[in-house]
């Protein structure tokens, strides 16, 4: 028995006392701490149960009976320490009492203890009772009171038991996972007392009963780590909670989906955020944008969370008032995640704007060019025209009289001629007739018919698009086809390919040597391609290794 009693004192008082002391270093739930070092205590004098002295063997054996009001306390004060509640004075107060009439009393007036009892399976010639005046049993005490007090104590721990697991149904989820385990602890004892009275009475030889005394005597240790078990649960209910808040809530969310997230995580359906606006105003608003004013009738509390001229309100149950600063780390989140929604709507419409700009000045960019176009070929083209003719009817005027005259005036009808085919390149260049008449896939190949070095075209399956999603493709790869031209030592040929999707893509490849790209900063051209792409919301991507040639690529949105 001494070899079992040894390791479960050990044990036991090391839980009680490591238990307490270090709440009360931290400065936690002090008054609890303070309780349960105080019932380490009782607990471990109860352990002197063990001793062959009669005096200290009594001492143990009383000591238990103050373990068991300790326990009463320890269950219903848990975790403040403080009676809170008037049951739970009035069973405190019927504990003490039958303790003090029914339990300690009788120490004076009977030779022997009931035995089994705690810390010993001892059932004959056990150690007698040093406080006993009487040196006798009396009838009365073990026919009567003996059975009472065992009834009523097991009426007291059940209706402990009962009243904390009521108490736990109208906790919020935090708070029940901290009571779950004293209330499991709560109710085990119940059980634990009921088998070992009934024991001690009806088979005190069985070889169960040492089992259920052992577990019967370590109730108190467990007990202490049962309040360990309950912080534990809370802690991992909170980080979970937490992370499914940090998780759920997007950078696009909104005050719906906020609510829900939060209900959710903090496991209260009832739980729904209202936000203000950040001009100052007073005003609260639903997740539907519907003006609505904060609840009064204390059925479901609030609390606020504010981050600069952003402020929130979360409605919910008031079980989770219980623990406010969850709950406002909870609204810290939906702060930010609404708040982070509305920069990113404003940066959205920010960037909608500039693009909406960039392509209204594409557009009227190629209005231009359209009509400086119209312009050249309907006004100074054709009145060059007119002015070749007439100098090769002047010529032919003079052939007879003056053939020297007619022959200087025919030479500078060769430069008119001349003249006039350098503003058809140009008029091409500003605005090609073949893009605007047949579309991108012809005028790309018109484009590569002239380039300087040989160009194939892969763009057989284009449609047709926007003109300034067209003009901004063909222009790019024409610049490219003059880089390549200029700048690709050693290139033979350049492939244009060109494709649409959700996207209008370009890419012109040459088979050149490369070139290093940290060491060669855009030029004047690349950077118009890359400021027209951009204008219309698209990209330019450039590609170069060195002998495997260089790749212009780009993209514009098409919806």
């Amino acid at each position: 028995m001494r070899a079992t009693a040894v390791p479960v004192f050990v044990v036991g008082s090391g839980t009680l006392f490591a238990l307490g002391l270090f709440d009360l270093v931290r400065a936690r739930e002090s008054r609890y701490a303070r309780a349960l070092v105080a019932a380490g205590v009782l607990w471990s004098l109860s352990a002197l149960a063990l001793s062959s002295d009669p005096v200290l063997f009594s001492i143990g054996r009383a000591s238990w009976w103050l373990v068991d009001l300790a326990l009463v306390y320890l269950l219903l004060s848990y975790p403040s320490g403080r009676l809170l509640h008037r049951v739970d004075r009035v069973l405190f107060v019927a504990a003490t009492s039958l303790v003090a009439t029914l339990w300690l009393p009788t120490m004076l007036v009977v030779h022997h203890f009931p035995t089994p009892g705690v810390w010993s399976t001892c059932t004959s010639a056990c150690q007698a009772n040093a406080f006993d005046l009487g040196h006798a049993n009396p009838a009365l005490v073990r026919d009567l009171i003996v059975p009472l007090r065992e009834l009523l104590t097991l009426a007291l721990f059940a209706a402990v038991a009962v009243v904390l697991t009521r108490r736990m149904r109208t906790l919020g989820p935090l708070s029940r996972r901290m009571y779950s385990p004293i209330v499991v602890i709560a109710v085990f004892r119940v059980a634990l007392l009921t088998t070992f009275f009934v024991l001690r009475r009806g088979t005190p030889e069985s070889g169960l009963l040492p089992v259920v005394m052992w577990t019967y005597v370590l109730s108190l240790p467990a007990l202490g780590l049962a309040c360990l078990a309950g912080r534990l649960n809370r802690r991992l209910f909170v980080a979970d909670a937490l992370d499914r808040i940090a998780r759920g809530l997007r950078t696009d969310t909104t005050a719906a989906h906020a609510s829900a997230v939060l209900a959710d995580a903090l496991e209260d359906p009832s739980l729904h955020v209202l936000h203000s606006f950040a001009d100052g105003s007073e005003a609260w608003v639903d997740e539907s944008g519907k003006p609505v004013g904060l609840p009064q009738d204390g059925v479901q509390e609030v609390t606020e969370v504010v981050s600069g001229d952003w402020r929130v309100a979360v409605l919910h149950d008031p079980a989770l008032s219980e623990d406010r600063a969850l709950v406002q780390t909870a609204g810290s989140y939906a702060v930010s995640a609404l708040e982070n929604d509305r920069l990113s709507g404003k940066l959205r419409s920010s960037l909608e704007e500039l693009r909406e700009s960039r392509a209204l000045g594409v557009a009227a960019e190629e209005r231009e060019r359209r009509k400086i176009e119209r312009d050249l070929h309907d006004g100074a083209q054709q009145r060059l025209v007119a002015l070749r003719v007439k100098l090769a009817l002047a010529a032919d005027q003079l052939e007879d009289r003056a053939p020297a005259s007619a022959e200087t005036i025919r030479a500078l009808g060769a430069d008119v001629d001349a003249t006039i085919d350098e503003l058809r390149s140009f008029v091409r260049g500003v605005y090609p007739s073949t893009l605007a008449q047949t579309g991108l896939r012809d005028a790309l190949r018109v484009a590569a018919r002239g380039a300087a070095l040989p160009a194939t075209v892969n763009a057989d399956r284009l449609g047709r698009y926007p003109p300034e999603f067209e003009m901004a493709v063909y222009f790019s790869c024409s610049e490219a086809l003059q880089n390549a031209a200029k700048h690709a030592r050693g290139a033979t040929a350049v492939a244009i390919s060109a494709w649409a999707d959700r996207e209008l893509h370009f890419e012109v490849r040459d088979d050149g040597a490369g070139f290093d790209m940290e060491a060669t900063p855009y030029g004047t051209g690349l950077t118009n391609l890359r400021d027209r792409l951009a204008a219309l919301g698209g990209a330019m991507t450039i590609r170069s290794v060195a002998g495997r040639g260089t790749s212009i690529a780009g993209s514009i949105p098409l919806a």
